[in-house]
């Protein structure tokens, strides 16, 4: 039973009418039985199947039998690697794909194959480049990008792989724009089960849009459809093109039947065998082995073939001979007149240049072989032949001229040359200049008896000497050298002059270095420490050397690089005040070595004890505020350093000390008692003591032998003197 709500009673009616048409006339269509039931028109489903028993849509269905998965087609599709970009997908274990993106690292706007976005989500791209084949696959374009915000790509609802199995091999999309991927069709070549963000995913082309130009001859005025160019005229009853001006053609005619002549336009393209009223404004005319040209003169613009005189012009109708080629006067040098090329090798076996007024002519040959005068091969190796008319004959073969017809240079038939004169008398006849050998040239004689300069009967070099020598006597001294040099006139006088030293001036510098070109380095006012570096240059064995040191007032460091060497010597570490000192050094190439061989101070004599080096401005002195007496003097002997000092004035430091200019040995130092001494003012009874320790160069005073201090105020003051082995 059924029942229906009256809304006057207000109760619920039975309703006694209600049949199974009354139900489809209600609804306006027949409903299907869920039991079963037969469709009697079309059924339209939404979409593919998703779930293992959805239905199956015949799209569905097709590309299972193809195994071809149709996608929306792609707005562009990726040619190269996308910019710096970041990928992120959503962490959803069952959909991993669904909404992961890629955001550019910096801004910009986004191009794919030239193409270019506007965003908001409609347009679709596919990326199929990246490095991480995790990151390619359908998106769409939400973010376009501009030089202020990056661009953000999300992947298309199709290609997110939700629901499970979206995405497979077979997978196929088409590209719409782009000049290398417009009109091609991709497809997902990646097999088994896809995992979205965690599966590389690889596309590979599938099909491509058939492109066809339109080649010689023919025009594509209305797209993809191909037309004979207009322009050519065929008249088919003669099988001749006529009226006609073909430039480089590429156009191939097949001739009627019985025809027997062809015509090469262009580059190797045949017509047919006639051309009425036709020009060729490039490229070559060939007949055949069995045609020729004949009737009159043949007329190629500007050039001619003459047939009457047989001769052909270039660049003229009227040829003066039988091969004439004009080119005016106005040309771009370098000017190509004339070419002989093998067809085998490609090479030019003769070739004639003009390069203008500046240049002149030339003649070059790729064979690099002439021959003139002669009809038998070159001479293996040769690369220019001459040959003369009569044997050993004054005939020339070769002859250059100048403007006024002067000789400058001539070969004759009997191998005389002459340099200035037409007529040589000798091998070579040199007229009226100068003989010159540069660049390290030389004259060689031979090792034949009688090589010589100078004549028939004397053998002589003469140069400034009008009576030469044939050989100087044996000489052992400059001066005899000087002598012989001017007997053999090479030079106008024996006088020798005294040689100027080559000195290298300086008047302060940290470092200092010589060189071989120095005989003598000279320091005028050393204002720093000095560092003497190692000459540079290439000495020789026993070469000397000067060195001459003079502080600007104050006492200055000397240091020495690790080719100075001294012998029988103490190099020294400072300069004295004001005082000029020399040292003396020559080469040891053996040993790589600078030997010092000789050290000299002014005033002072240190090898030979007959004097004492002031070394008072040098000395480090601590004790002191003020001195009223402070002298410190050394000599050396040997080894041995001999030393007296006398040092007084006010006291401002119980720590007495001086500096000395050599260090002592490390096995032998200095403990002396001192003479003199006063401490706080008052004068001492007791000697003091000196003591200078092995490997040291300070000296420390005490006022007495057990090494009590002076006091730090007051007037103190000591003397005494020692030696020491200085290291």
């Amino acid at each position: 039973m059924a029942y229906k709500y009256n809304p006057i009673s207000g109760q619920l009616d039975l309703v006694t009418d209600l049949t199974f048409t009354s139900i489809t006339a209600g609804l306006g269509y027949t409903p299907v039985n869920v039991a079963g039931d037969t469709m009697l028109g079309n059924l339209i489903l939404n979409a593919n199947p998703s779930t293992a028993l959805g239905a199956a849509t015949k799209q569905y269905v097709d590309n299972i039998a193809t195994g071809i998965n149709f996608h929306a087609p792609v707005v562009a599709a990726t040619t190269v690697l996308l910019p710096p970009v970041t990928y992120n997908n959503v962490p959803d274990p069952l959909n991993p794909g669904v909404g992961a993106t890629l955001t550019a690292t910096s801004p910009g706007a986004l191009t794919i194959d030239t193409v270019t976005f506007s965003g908001g989500g409609t347009e679709r791209v596919l990326i199929k480049n990246q490095v991480s084949g995790v990151e390619n696959g359908i998106y769409v374009v939400n973010v376009a990008g501009d030089p202020s915000t990056p661009f953000l790509l999300t992947r298309a609802i199709d290609a997110d792989n939700s629901p499970t199995g979206e995405l497979a091999f077979g997978d196929f999309c088409f590209v719409e724009q782009g000049p290398t991927n417009g009109g091609f069709g991709y497809i997902l070549n990646t097999p088994g089960t896809i995992i979205v963000g965690v599966t590389p995913l690889s596309y590979v082309i599938f099909n491509a849009a058939q492109v066809v130009t339109a080649g010689y001859g023919l025009q594509e005025i209305t797209p993809n459809v191909l037309s004979i160019d207009t322009s050519i005229v065929l008249d088919n009853a003669t099988a001749a093109l006529t009226y006609l001006t073909i430039t480089n053609a590429s156009l191939t005619y097949v001739p009627y039947t019985g025809a027997t002549t062809n015509v090469n336009l262009g580059v190797n393209y045949l017509i047919s065998p006639t051309i009425h009223g036709s020009s060729i404004s490039s490229g070559t005319l060939t007949l055949s082995s069995t045609t020729n040209l004949t009737k009159g003169n043949i007329l190629f613009g500007t050039s001619v073939y003459d047939e009457a005189n047989n001769r052909l012009g270039i660049g003229t109708n009227s040829p003066n001979a039988d091969l004439d080629i004009f080119y005016g006067t106005t040309f771009t040098a370098p000017k190509d007149l004339l070419r002989v090329k093998q067809f085998f090798s490609n090479r030019e076996v003769f070739k004639i240049y003009d390069f203008g007024s500046s240049g002149g002519s030339q003649i070059t040959s790729e064979w690099a072989s002439w021959g003139f005068g002669t009809t038998a091969d070159l001479p293996s190796g040769n690369r220019i032949s001459v040959k003369g008319v009569t044997s050993g004959s004054g005939t020339a073969s070769i002859i250059v001229q100048d403007s006024s017809s002067n000789y400058t240079f001539i070969v004759r038939d009997d191998g005389k040359v002459g340099i200035g004169t037409a007529a040589p008398t000798e091998k070579l006849s040199l007229v009226g200049g100068d003989f010159s050998i540069d660049n390290g040239g030389n004259i060689v004689l031979g090792t034949t008896t009688g090589t010589k300069f100078g004549t028939a009967t004397s053998q002589k070099i003469g140069f400034f000497n009008a009576t030469p020598i044939v050989q100087p006597a044996a000489v052992t001294t400059v001066q005899g050298i000087a002598d012989a040099l001017t007997s053999l006139g090479l030079l106008a006088s024996s006088s020798i002059g005294n040689p100027t030293p080559n000195v290298q001036t300086v008047v302060s510098a940290a470092t200092v270095t010589p060189t071989s070109a120095n005989d003598e380095v000279t320091i005028t006012a050393q204002a720093v420490g000095l560092t003497l570096a190692n000459p540079t240059g290439s000495p020789s064995e026993g070469q000397a050397l000067t060195i001459r040191i003079k502080d600007n007032g104050t006492s200055q460091t000397i240091a020495y690089g690790s080719q100075y060497r001294a012998l029988g010597v103490t190099l020294p570490a400072n300069t004295t005040v004001s005082k000029t000192l020399y040292l003396g050094l020559i080469y040891n190439a053996t040993d790589t070595k600078w030997d010092v061989v000789g050290v000299s101070l002014e005033g002072a004599d240190p090898f030979n004890g007959n004097d004492w080096i002031d070394y008072s401005g040098s000395s480090t002195v601590v004790g002191w505020s003020s001195t009223t007496s402070k002298i410190i003097r050394y000599r050396i002997i040997g080894k041995q350093m001999f030393v007296v000092f006398n040092i007084g004035g006010t006291s401002n430091s119980t720590t007495t000390t001086f500096t000395l200019p050599y260090t002592s040995s490390v096995i032998n130092g200095a403990l002396v008692a001192t003479g003199f001494n006063i401490n706080n003012g008052v004068t001492l009874t007791t000697p003091g003591r000196c003591v200078v320790i092995p490997n040291s160069n300070i000296a420390i005073l005490s006022i007495d032998t057990s090494g009590n201090l002076f006091t730090g105020s007051g007037t103190k003051q000591i003397h005494s003197q020692f030696f020491i082995e200085i290291a």
